[in-house]
C-alpha cells in the first residue's frame, strides 16, 4: 500500500518558515486566484476579450496574401497576408471589448491567393451580407443593406 500524505508542504527558497496547506485548500487558492482573471477577461463568440487592451489599427490592406478579411470603413473585400490577417483579427477583439462597430472582419484563410481570389470575386459578385460590420450584429445604419433575396 503506498500512503498518501493529507497536506502538502509549500515553502518558499529564502528559508522562511514553511507552511501546510491541504490540497484542498491549495485547490481552492487556485481557483481564486483563476476566477478573479477570469473576471477580467471576458469571452464573445468563443474568442477571449480583454477589456483594458489598446487599440489595434486596422491593416492597410495592400499586403496581398490568401486571408480574407473585410473592411468595414471602406466597405470592401480583400485579401492579405499572415500580419494584416492578424492584425484585422486583433482590431475586432479590440472593437468587441470596447462594444464598438468593427473597422475590420476576418473571413477565412485560403490555400493561395488564387483561391482567395476566387471567394473574394465570389463575395463581391453575390453581394455577400455584411451585417457583421455593427457592434451588435444588426445591419449597419450607415451601409444599405446587401442581403438579397432570390425568388
Amino acid at each position: 500500500e503506498v500512503e498518501v500524505p493529507s497536506t502538502l508542504k509549500v515553502g518558499e527558497s529564502t528559508g522562511k518558515k514553511r507552511e501546510s496547506l491541504s490540497m484542498d485548500e491549495q485547490v481552492e487558492s487556485i481557483l481564486k486566484k483563476g476566477s478573479s482573471e477570469a473576471k477580467k477577461m471576458s469571452t464573445k463568440n468563443g474568442e477571449v476579450i480583454d477589456p483594458g487592451m489598446a487599440y489595434v489599427s486596422p491593416p492597410t490592406y495592400k499586403r496581398l496574401g490568401r486571408g480574407l478579411v473585410y473592411n468595414c470603413i471602406g466597405r470592401h473585400w480583400a485579401c492579405v497576408d499572415k500580419l494584416s490577417y492578424f492584425q484585422c483579427l486583433e482590431n475586432r477583439k479590440w472593437s468587441s471589448s470596447k462594444n464598438k462597430k468593427p473597422e475590420c472582419v476576418t473571413n477565412n484563410v485560403y490555400s493561395s491567393r488564387e483561391d482567395c481570389g476566387v471567394v473574394q470575386t465570389h463575395y463581391i459578385n453575390t453581394r455577400a451580407a455584411t451585417d457583421f460590420c455593427s457592434a451588435d450584429g444588426a445591419e449597419a445604419d450607415s451601409a444599405p443593406s446587401t442581403k438579397i433575396n432570390v425568388p
